[in-house]
């Protein structure tokens, strides 16, 4: 025949259940804490390198820019050169002309 447990044998099983809980709750809520951590470093190391990116990408594009823009101008004033040196050569070729009528003329 087994023997009743008594109170003390009850409150005794019951304070080692409740050790048992308190210890599974703190681990688990240390391993939540490293994998909180965890999570925290990943994230902030992610948005550090994205930030990063974006700096060099901004540095490109305004490099890029930068180039187009020079571009821009060099065409702009090459252009403009080159109208001018048209305009030159036209009015030679006006009074080159009129010289080689005035000597069909003359012959």
């Amino acid at each position: 025949m087994e023997k009743e447990p008594t109170i003390s044998d009850v409150l005794l099983a019951i304070n080692d259940f409740s050790s048992h809980v308190e210890k599974q709750i703190a681990d688990v809520r240390q391993e939540l804490k490293s994998d909180i951590f965890s999570f925290r470093k990943e994230f902030e190391d992610f948005r550090s390198e994205t930030r990063s990116e974006f700096e060099m990408l901004k540095n490109e594009i305004s490099d890029v820019k930068n180039d187009l823009e020079k571009i821009r101008k060099m065409f702009s004033e090459d252009f403009a050169a080159a109208m001018e040196d048209m305009v030159s050569l036209r009015k030679r070729v006006e009074v080159l002309e009129k010289q080689v009528g005035k000597l069909h003329l003359a012959t």
